[in-house]
């Protein structure tokens, strides 16, 4: 199951997005971390394995997809922005309908993310 741990890029908007992404359950779950994320992210905060070992028992019942936020961040960026781009990272990799889980500021773009999705 952890093998297939990895970390990876998306690009969207003439730019790139890192995640994590581990497991073998038939759903999706899509992380989005808090504004800790700029400091430490993704990309570079984790082993994959080791991220991947930590959700072990999630990982059984979902693929799981841990995303940063996009690589070159524009000096005005909202959430709602951050919400578009992870729409389009998630929409450039085929993911059409996910659980997510979000903390801190997360937690602003997945609610931003879930409000474009139904009125898509």
């Amino acid at each position: 199951m952890f093998t297939s741990a990895r970390s990876a890029q998306v690009a969207i908007n003439g730019d790139t997005m890192n995640y994590l992404v581990f497991g073998q359950g038939p759903k999706t779950l899509i992380i989005l971390p808090g504004l800790g994320d700029g400091l430490a992210p993704v990309h570079g905060q984790f082993q994959a394995l080791d991220f991947a070992f930590s959700y072990r028992r999630i990982a059984r019942h979902f693929k799981v997809y841990l995303f940063s936020r996009r690589n070159t961040l524009p000096s005005i960026y909202s959430t709602r922005q951050m919400a578009a781009d992870q729409a389009l990272a998630m929409k450039t990799l085929g993911i059409k309908a996910a659980s997510v889980l979000s903390v801190s500021q997360g937690g602003m773009i997945a609610q931003y993310l879930a409000q474009s999705i139904i009125r898509s």
